[in-house]
């Protein structure tokens, strides 16, 4: 539906992953987006980043990517070389169920710069101050 409602829109491309990973090139480094399924949590000591840390070696091996870009977890985390989203909805049971940390509903925000490569990077909040509970 999006991409028929922007097929007249010369400034908006679609691009649909084959597989479980899609590979973007910006100001000649390589974007990483994935859902973040294939990682495997499990409520660790460690956090997310130890099993995410692990599998982005193991992508490596395959293809390099400058920058990986996933959500999954619920909970944003902004790193030099991982972004992993909030959650647009909030928190929620699936939350609850993987034993992510309390966040309001959002989503990651980030500029990218062709000579300093990442620059400005945040949340974008999509509800009112007094819809978040905690």
């Amino acid at each position: 539906m999006l991409a028929d409602a922007f097929k007249s829109e010369p400034r908006v491309e679609f691009i649909i992953a084959q597989g479980s990973q899609l590979y973007y090139d910006v100001y000649e480094r390589t974007v990483r987006y994935t859902h973040g399924d294939e990682c495997k949590y499990g409520g660790g000591v460690g956090g997310i980043t130890i099993p995410i840390y692990k599998a982005l070696a193991r992508w490596e091996t395959v293809r390099h990517a400058d920058l990986t870009c996933m959500g999954h977890f619920h909970q944003r985390t902004n790193l030099n070389d991982l972004i992993i989203n909030g959650s647009l909805i909030g928190y929620s049971p699936y939350s609850l169920s993987i034993g992510a940390r309390f966040e309001p509903p959002a989503q990651d925000f980030s500029v990218f710069d062709p000579k300093r490569w990442r620059g400005l990077s945040m949340p974008l909040h999509v509800s009112s101050t007094e819809d978040d509970q905690g």
